[in-house]
């Protein structure tokens, strides 16, 4: 598949793709353009992202996967169930379930001084003349295994199980520098908890701040085409959304709301995964041992509330998501960087995230903001907001198949996509014809 640039719409938010036979930038969706000579930061791009494919006014989706039915949705209350996930969630966590924060120390090789430092740390290093200790093997290449804590048993070949330990959960390609120290994590938290007073008053918060963490993030990176089938009071339409860089959290230790709300993030600065990254007390968090199991719940979440949201708007009324279709064009793992505090032992329980890159502060078990899944503090987005790799999700849009047999798709004004209203314009032709 061709590789092909991206930059954000100034119009619609979406993806707009470099069309080399234009010579410039332009939005499938809209129709905006922008000549490729005034897009200097577009050679900055450190990412390779494939574009969904497009020509003769049509996107040409081949890839998309099999349907995933969604019409059980339809008889839960999603806030209430959204709410009792939550409260579950964090009631069920207790404080240093991942590994024990034990204090280490031992005489240094070189010089014989203290080295000093915790057991969650995955490498050590002297104060005094710099050597660094691994706390787990090191490879002759420099690299290592992470200790996740983690053993079990999957189902292998012949019905037989197989047993597995930290070795069969893969590393990232990428990861982040941390840019706001944990100084200014706590203070975040501190100033985000002052404007809900009421929210926090059962927790010594002061107190509970010290017990922040440094944590690397597992997520999937994926540019992702989706066709959605939804149901509305004038008729079932299709809709269909681009993204890039779309940020899926693959976390099996913290909650997913958790950080899907901590965006945006600057992939611009993502570099190579290697050891230098977990110096310091710094965590790495263990993910799901597929890429699945993520996409999966993204599908359940995000999609379903974007897409009904859509539909809603542009045709009133209720509407429900019968089945949607995925393809993940492009996919990679990284680890990004936010400070994770965990719930408490007394009162009503709660967790924070803090993005390690803007400052941005997200609490799940206290409340919800605006169009999201927790109480959503936005830090410092300049560094984002300039950078040219962030996450780019289009709405979604109104789409018609005018070939069943052809993974093809054409962007139509809302009242043109009905399934509905076509069987009935071709039903009033036929009337005329026998007329």
């Amino acid at each position: 598949m061709e590789q092909r640039r991206a930059l954000q719409c100034k119009n619609c938010g979406a993806p707009m793709y470099f069309d080399g036979a234009a010579g410039a930038f332009g939005c499938p969706f809209c129709g905006q353009r922008e000549p490729y000579a005034k897009i200097e930061a577009a050679e900055k791009l450190v990412l390779t992202h494939s574009a969904a494919p497009y020509h003769d006014g049509m996107f040409w989706l081949e890839g998309l996967g099999e349907r995933h039915l969604m019409n059980r949705f339809r008889l839960v209350n999603l806030e209430k169930w959204e709410i009792r996930q939550n409260e579950s969630y964090v009631g069920w966590r207790k404080p240093g379930e991942i590994e024990p924060r034990e204090k280490v120390s031992f005489c240094c090789d070189n010089c014989g001084g203290t080295v000093e430092g915790f057991g969650s740390q995955n490498v050590l290093i002297c104060q005094f003349c710099g050597s660094k200790y691994a706390k787990e093997r090191l490879m002759e290449t420099g690299w290592f295994t992470p200790n996740w804590g983690f053993h079990g048993v999957v189902p292998g070949e012949n019905g037989t199980l197989k047993r597995i330990d930290d070795s069969h959960f893969p590393l990232p390609h990428y990861a982040a520098p941390f840019v706001v120290s944990e100084t200014e994590a706590r203070h975040a938290i501190l100033s985000f908890a002052a404007a809900y007073p009421r929210a926090f008053a059962d927790v010594d918060l002061e107190r509970h701040v010290q017990n922040l963490r440094a944590v690397y993030f597992h997520y999937v990176l994926c540019d992702t085409s989706v066709v959605a089938s939804v149901e509305t009071e004038k008729g079932r339409a299709l809709f269909l959304r681009d993204t890039q860089n779309w940020a899926v959290p693959a976390s099996a230790n913290h909650g997913e709301a958790l950080l899907h709300d901590l965006g945006p993030w600057d992939f611009s600065a993502l570099e190579p995964f290697t050891p230098a990254f977990c110096e310091g007390d710094v965590w790495l968090d263990r993910p799901w041992c597929n890429d699945e199991m993520p996409i999966f719940h993204r599908q359940g979440r995000d999609i379903l509330a974007d897409v009904v949201d859509c539909a809603e708007k542009a045709y009133g009324g209720k509407a429900y998501l019968e089945w949607v279709r995925t393809w993940d064009r492009a996919r990679t793992r990284v680890y990004l960087p936010a400070y994770f505090l965990g719930r408490t032992e007394h009162g009503q329980k709660f967790c924070f995230a803090v993005n390690g890159q803007t400052g941005t502060v997200s609490c799940l078990g206290r409340g919800k903001s605006h169009q999201k899944r927790t109480l959503v503090r936005e830090g410092n987005l300049d560094r984002v907001e300039r950078s040219v790799e962030t996450s780019l999700i289009s709405d979604f849009h109104t789409v018609i198949q005018p070939d069943p047999k052809k993974e093809c798709y054409k962007v139509v004004p809302p009242e043109e996509a009905f399934e509905k209203k076509r069987w009935i314009e071709r039903w009033r032709k036929r009337g005329k014809k026998w007329k």
